[in-house]
């Protein structure tokens, strides 16, 4: 039923108007008001689908009422109720959009004629506009796909400024700003397993979904898989968005402490001036960030010393000099304990690390266990054989042979340099990561084999979701989101429409079944929405394929 709501200054004929049975004719009147200033409150309050209005009234005559329904509810359809048929009130109306000009006074019929001459159009727009709606719902984890894929250019460095600016605007995120600051963050359940991640990372998305909508304007915010999140702040100058940043990331922080056994840790990079160097402040808050592998504690880490304050500290770039020719005599080797929380760390980076950080963590790695002691070649050449065979261990517990890692060379000439060290480690774990990541490969393809093959079996049911297909599968929503896109190169939503839309053009072809029917027996009851969709993924209505038109 259509709701109609009614804004009249003269008494009687606002009486005579709400007098009329609208129920009978199908209409629901909502509300009234003597004048445009009253009425809008009113229109925000009941949503009518029609707004009839007198022109000339006190306060906010109909025309500058109109502008204001125009500039919030541009759907809502205003029929314009005068005794003034001059040409320029009925231009100025024409103007604004209005559905309808009609002269005073008017009997109940003839009104009754017109909103009935309305009533097709409206409706038509109401289910056209639900239909968009839910075409977004269904296609919102493709959204989500290509806003990551967006951060990845945005930060790889490999693409102009005007190319960046093209994506941004294909998926409609403003980039536009003076200053710019990258923050990575994640919540994990006290270590970083797998199993506690992507429950909490779920659930981190739904808390940065409602503190975006408060503060959008700040930021922009992008999923990155079971990496957590990455925010870009961006604003009028670098010391408005350094300002920013410490405000929301405490904000955010304070947040995720209230989930209980929660461990949140964020790191901030250095402040960009221009859209080409947002890839240097996210280099430098991955180093910022790369501190949660040694650091068990919640933590807010910056790169940018000006943001550092009592409860933000900053990450350094200071390193051991690299001495090639040192006297161990001088070594304290009693003090030196590469023990088995060392050798834990290293295990829990290569189970669940980022390989992207494998540089940050090789460094911060090599500083926490040698120290000064780097400076002796005795103890470089212990050092390389401890991580050697910590990595050997891994690789051969994933099935894989040790021989699939570099193995020291009998000379020992990597341990002649802590360069020489730094770059071993650096080999060993990036391939032995590379192996845990092909090992996952080949278990996910089996996931993502059981996925298809649960919509195969239930596509027409019309309330399969990611969510029930996740829960069959015994993964998060998010991570079986990653996992079906990885191994099919489409995201789970787009495959099951387009699966859906599949097996219509077969019945359509094939058999006699009308429309209404086949949409159905593939997963849609509104026979309307599949029309929208089945037109959307061939470009042709449902008749005309069936026609071959």
């Amino acid at each position: 039923m259509l709701k109609v709501l009614l804004v009249e200054d003269e008494f009687v004929v606002r009486e005579g108007i709400k007098k009329i049975d609208w129920g009978t004719y199908g209409y629901e009147f909502c509300g009234e008001a003597s004048d445009g200033e009253l009425a809008l409150p009113l229109i925000r309050k009941t949503m009518p689908d029609i707004v009839i209005t007198d022109i000339k009234m006190p306060f906010m005559d109909g025309l500058e009422l109109t502008r204001q329904i125009r500039r919030e509810f541009p759907d809502m359809e205003i029929i314009i109720l005068s005794g003034y048929e001059e040409f320029e009130y009925a231009r100025d109306a024409i103007s604004l959009g209005v559905s309808k000009y009609l002269s005073k006074p008017i009997g109940s019929s003839e009104l009754i004629r017109e909103l009935d001459d309305l009533k097709e159009n409206i409706e038509q727009k109401k289910l056209e506009r639900e239909m968009r709606l839910q075409y977004q719902k269904d296609m919102s984890e493709d959204v989500r796909s290509m806003r990551r894929a967006f951060f990845k250019d945005l930060v790889g460095g490999n693409l102009s400024v005007s190319q960046l600016i093209e994506e941004a605007e294909e998926n409609e995120i403003d980039l536009v700003a003076s200053a710019y600051c990258i923050l990575l963050c994640n919540v994990s359940k006290g270590s970083l397993s797998a199993d506690g991640d992507e429950k909490d990372v779920d659930s981190m998305y739904e808390t940065l979904g409602e503190w975006s909508d408060k503060y959008g304007d700040d930021f922009l915010v992008f999923e990155r898989d079971l990496d957590g999140v990455a925010i870009l702040f961006k604003g009028a100058d670098a010391e408005s968005v350094r300002a920013s940043v410490k405000k929301h990331s405490r904000e955010f922080a304070e947040m995720m402490s209230k989930m209980d056994g929660v461990r949140f840790y964020a790191g901030i990079g250095s402040v960009a001036e221009r859209v080409s160097e947002i890839s240097k402040s996210f280099e430098n808050a991955s180093k910022a960030f790369a501190h949660r592998y040694f650091d068990p504690a919640s933590r807010i880490v910056t790169y940018d010393p000006l943001m550092a304050e009592e409860d933000i500290i900053v990450s350094t770039d200071d390193r051991i000099p690299d001495v090639r020719h040192e006297d161990d005599k001088n070594i304290e080797f009693s003090a030196i304990d590469i023990n088995d929380a060392s050798r834990n760390m290293l295990l829990e980076y290569l189970r669940t690390g980022d390989e992207t950080d494998v540089d940050y963590f090789v460094r911060e790695y090599l500083d926490q266990v040698g120290g000064s002691a780097l400076n002796s070649l005795l103890f470089r050449q212990y050092l390389v054989m401890d991580v050697y065979f910590t990595v050997a261990g891994f690789v051969t517990d994933l099935g894989f042979a040790k021989e699939d890692i570099e193995a020291p060379d009998s000379a020992m000439t990597i341990a002649q340099s802590i360069d020489g060290v730094r770059d071993f480690c650096i080999r060993i774990i990036s391939a032995a990561m590379e192996l845990r990541d092909s090992s996952s490969r080949n278990k996910y393809k089996d996931v993502a084999e059981t996925a298809v093959a649960y919509i195969e079996e239930h596509y027409m049911d019309e309330d399969l979701s990611l969510n029930t297909l996740a829960e069959h599968v015994r993964f998060s929503p998010n991570h079986l989101s990653m996992i079906f896109s990885q191994q099919m190169g489409v995201t789970f939503s787009k495959y099951l429409i387009e699966y859906r839309i599949g097996k219509a053009k077969e019945a359509l072809k094939c058999t006699s079944m009308k429309s209404s029917e086949i949409a159905l027996e593939v997963g849609y009851r509104d026979p309307h929405y599949f029309s929208y969709m089945f037109k959307k993924i061939t470009g042709q209505t449902p008749t005309q394929y069936r026609e071959g038109k």
